[in-house]
Order: C-alpha cells, then structure tokens, then sequence
C-alpha cells in the first residue's frame, strides 16, 4: 500500500540525476528533494517519512550525501531521511497498548500493524491506514502538510519545510497532537553523508562542540579531544559503526555545532538544530557516515512543538589544508 494517499505526482526536473524529484536551488546549492506522491519515489518502505526527504546536495558540482541508483526500494533509504521513533524501550505512539495484529501510530508514515511483542523498526511492518500529505513546491523551499487521524485516541498533524538559502538547508518540523491521549516520540535525521563519493576511512573527522565521551568506536576510529578521527576504512568482519557520543561535563545545548569533514578533499558539512539534542550517535559503514542527532518531545493533546535542523555545505573548506 502506498503511504501517501494525498497528491499528485508531477513530472521529475531533467536536472535531477534521481527520478521523482524536485531540484530546490540555491546561488550555492542544487538539492533533490523526493516527491512522496510518485510511485516510482527513491524510498517506498514505512519507516521513513516520505516527506521533507532530500536525496542530494550538490556544491560546486560536488555531492554530499550517499543516494545510489540502485538500491531496494523498500528497505534502503539515502540523503537526508527523516524518522520518528527506533528505539524498543521507547516505541511509537500506542504501540505497549497495542494486542499483536492491532495498530499503531508510525509518526510520518500513518499507522502499522503490530506483529511483536518487542518494537523492530526494521520490520517491514504491514500499513493499515497512510497519513495524507499535501505538498507545495517553489524554487527554493517545499512545504509538506501531512495528518493521520490515528488508532486507540494517538493522532497527529506533521508541517515539514525544507528551505535552501545560500549554502544551508533547512527542515522546520512542527509536529501536533490532534489525538486525546499524550504522547512522547523522539525524531532524527539519518544523515547519509559520502563526501564527494569519497570511502568512510582516512581523512574523515567528526568535530564536537563539548568534551565527550564514546562508547561503540572500533580500533579504526580514534578519539582526540573534541574530535573522532577516522583512521582507517572499516573493514569487513566489522560492517558498520555504531557509536554512542554523550558529552562528558555540560549537556548538548540548542545551537550546538557537529562538523563532519574530509581533509583531503575540503568539503565540509555543519550540524546543528535549535531544539534540545536528547542524545547523540553515529552509524558508519564504508559507503556512508551518518550523525544523527535525537530530539525527544512529549505533547499533551492539542499541544505543539517547533524544531529545525540546520545544515550548511562547503566545498571546499580551509581544513584540506591541515
């Protein structure tokens, strides 16, 4: 079942490399962004939101984010994916209450039929009721209005935009609980960032704005200070990172700056959002690096919450000269 049930899908810009995209542009930047009404959409699975989904960013003809061509799309996702709630301790809306072959409220996608006791955001869980979505389109922003009137009293309404100014991105959520029961669900970004196509290993630096501390790295990844240095490819026997950051002393605050970079090349990506970073992890394979930041918010029936992730690209950054 498609997870969009609201919309039109309108013919992919030429200039794009993906099909069913819009090309958002900027003096700096030429972003793909996904259409969530074509069938053909780069990501058809449901645990991604289809919307506010930017594939590509392209600086001085130089991508930044991984989204191959060929991929599964049910189960791979690229660029910027958006998603709420992965972890089992804390699952969707509704879903502890929830008896195996009820419903649940999958935040950005409408609601899943339970098939577990424990919650697995890898399930390719069956949709029983997508979330409608509208969309509007212009030259440098999109704007997705998205509702699903829900299952047991959980509903929500999702406005998303996503905004290019210069060489930035921006996604402002605002996120309400249109349902009669409270509710806390925790957002994040998944963050494919591949520098130019260049391999996870050498010259990839992640830089933090606070002392911390790093559970999950691997003999490959060194810590320095405020930074992780990538200082070999991961190899195979190891397949992905999974790292756990939390600062040592004074907590993330809002505004709080994760730079990603790649020495030897120049090409540099900043991090930020204005909402409290509940916690914080990367996810690291060969092909990709993902930092990906968590915002946790609880909202009482009728209540509303703002945030924006902030993103800024540069091409060719005064770093490949370290």
């Amino acid at each position: 079942m498609n997870p969009i049930i609201v919309g039109v899908a309108e013919k992919p810009d030429k200039a794009c490399r993906h099909t069913a995209m819009h090309l958002l542009t900027s003096d700096d930047l030429s972003v793909e962004l996904m259409d969530p009404f074509d069938p053909e959409r780069y990501n058809r699975g449901v645990r991604f939101s289809p919307i506010a989904n930017v594939l590509q960013v392209v600086a001085k003809g130089r991508p930044f984010l991984y989204s191959p061509i060929e991929h599964d799309p049910r189960s791979e996702n690229g660029g910027l994916a958006m998603e709420f709630d992965i972890s089992a301790e804390n699952p969707p809306p509704g879903f502890s209450e929830a008896a195996i072959g009820g419903g649940f409220l999958k935040i950005g996608v409408g609601v899943l039929r339970k098939n577990a006791e424990v919650y697995d955001f890898f399930s390719d869980l069956e949709l029983i009721e997508p979330a409608q979505t509208l969309a509007t389109w212009d030259s440098d922003t999109a704007r997705f209005e998205q509702s699903s009137t829900g299952i047991n009293a959980y509903a929500y309404k999702l406005k998303a935009d996503v905004v290019v100014k210069v060489n930035t991105v921006e996604v402002t959520c605002v996120l309400t609980n249109t349902g009669k029961k409270p509710f806390t669900t925790e957002q994040y970004s998944h963050n494919y960032l591949s520098l130019d196509g260049a391999q996870v290993g050498p010259n990839y630096l992640i830089q933090f704005p606070r002392d911390l501390e790093a559970k999950g790295l691997q003999p490959e990844q060194q810590k320095t200070g405020r930074e992780i240095h990538f200082r070999e490819v991961i190899p195979p026997s190891v397949q992905a990172v999974n790292a756990a950051i939390s600062p040592s002393k004074d907590p993330w605050v809002p505004g709080d700056t994760f730079t990603i970079s790649n020495t030897s090349n120049g090409m540099r990506v900043d991090l930020s959002t204005d909402a409290p970073v509940s916690r914080f992890a990367i996810h690291t394979t060969p092909r990709y690096f993902c930092p990906e930041m968590f915002v946790r918010v609880h909202l009482q029936p009728g209540e509303s919450k703002q945030w924006i992730r902030r993103y800024e690209f540069h091409a060719d950054d005064a770093l490949s000269a370290q």
